[in-house]
């Protein structure tokens, strides 16, 4: 009795205060529309009608797999006031039915809209399509693949898996890269490396999205045996010898080539004058700044690639690389990123020394040198700083494909040039 009639002063204001928070008091919200549809998500729009009898603070949208979805269960908001806002539903269900409304909040309580429902997206799993393995090698091969369809939800990141049991999961050796490195539906590759040889593994391409992985088929090779480190030497038509070295399942060449003959003893031009170097579309050769009797033993002739398409350039059961030849050295030496210091001379008698460059290993035997090149306008550059070197394969007129060792570069450039560039060759055994 004593509370109440403590209380008795201020009943009259409370049940005031009660009968004004009516519906007009509370913010009024319109129905949401829900679009973007996915398994994970989904967007709702909405729109502030009337704020009620105070300024709205906080409004946002909130969702239930109940049928009266309120701001204590999933909500996406914000501070302050807006008229129309857009808002996103994450981490959603795959299959599921939602409740969604929006809402404000003012000085009084809170508004909600009307509710309405929808249905997320089913999952589908992504396609993927493990199409080849190449440029097999004793100790890496490439493994190529493409995504056929992207399923539902989207593909994050796609890969390869890879073991020497059947049925690779993600639990083995694996790469992966993120999806949108590529454009859709390109064939991605990856240079599997450190493999044994006279193994056989198996490989599969996969896909990560928020569904899970999906998996391609199963693609499987054998590594052959590693004939690493074996010396000897061929000689051209002229009586030169070259030392050669096996290098993975090729022999190639360990010196630059420096015949003056074709293998059927017939002559190559010799070409000195520098314009008349740039005109050609014809063979020819020269040393580097036209001094044989400096440069020939050491770094071997220049030629143009007029004479690389001659296909008897080099001694007979020999011939200049092709891009691919050129690929597999690469990749058994631990891809272009890496060959490049294990296929050059080690020290720096002939190799320039300059701040940055770490010293080579040739490892691999090749012992690549820097002869330098000549440009297609008959002028000299680079000798100890770059070895130039011809691939038979054309790029397309008026270019051919190369390979270049650097000085500063632990890597190998590759690319198309002119065809008036005078390189250096170096043959592989057919």
């Amino acid at each position: 009795m004593k509370l109440i009639k403590y209380l008795w002063p201020s009943i009259p204001f409370l049940l005031l205060n009660l009968i004004s928070c009516n519906k007009e008091d509370v913010p009024s919200l319109s129905t949401p529309i829900v679009s973007n549809i996915e398994v994970g998500s989904a967007t709702c729009t909405a729109s502030i009608i009337d704020e009620g009898s105070s300024p709205v603070k906080e409004y946002g949208i909130c969702w239930s797999k109940e049928k009266e979805p309120t701001i204590y269960d999933y909500k996406s908001f914000r501070k302050g006031r807006a008229s129309t806002y857009v808002a996103t539903m994450i981490n959603l269900h795959g299959e599921t039915k939602y409740y969604v409304r929006a809402y404000a909040i003012n000085g009084f309580d809170v508004g909600y809209g009307a509710v309405v429902s929808f249905t997320t997206n089913d999952t589908s799993p992504s396609e993927l399509i493990t199409t080849s393995i190449n440029y097999i090698t004793p100790k890496s091969a490439f493994s190529n693949g493409i995504v056929n369809f992207e399923g539902n939800p989207p593909i994050t990141r796609r890969g390869f898996c890879w073991d020497d049991e059947p049925i690779p999961d993600t639990s083995d050796n694996q790469w992966t890269v993120d999806y949108d490195v590529q454009p859709y539906h390109a064939e991605y590759k990856h240079l599997l490396s450190n493999l044994n040889p006279e193994t056989t593994y198996y490989v599969r391409a996969f896909a990560l999205s928020e569904a899970g992985i999906s998996y391609g088929n199963e693609l499987s090779f054998t590594t052959p045996v590693d004939l690493s480190g074996t010396v000897g030497t061929v000689t051209d038509v002229e009586g030169n010898i070259y030392k050669t070295i096996s290098i993975g399942t090729q022999i190639w060449m360990a010196e630059n080539l420096k015949t003056t003959k074709y293998s059927d003893a017939s002559t190559i031009p010799l070409v000195t004058d520098p314009v008349i170097w740039s005109n050609l579309t014809t063979p020819a050769y020269c040393w580097y700044d036209n001094e044989e009797t400096i440069y020939k033993n050491l770094y071997g002739a220049l030629y143009n690639w007029h004479t690389v398409t001659t296909g008897k350039l080099c001694p007979n059961g020999w011939h200049v690389p092709s891009e691919d030849e050129w690929i597999i050295i690469d990749s058994y030496l631990g891809g272009e990123e890496v060959a490049g210091i294990k296929l050059k001379e080690a020290g720096f008698e002939h190799w320039k020394q300059i701040q940055g460059s770490r010293t080579a290993t040739n490892e691999s035997g090749f012992t690549s040198l820097p002869s330098g090149w000549r440009t297609s306008w008959g002028e000299f550059y680079d000798i100890g700083e770059h070895n130039f070197l011809w691939s038979s394969t054309p790029c397309g007129l008026p270019n051919a494909s190369y390979r270049l060792h650097s000085v500063d570069c632990d890597d190998i450039t590759s690319g198309c040039t002119t065809r008036l560039r005078g390189g250096s060759v170096r043959c592989v055994k057919d």
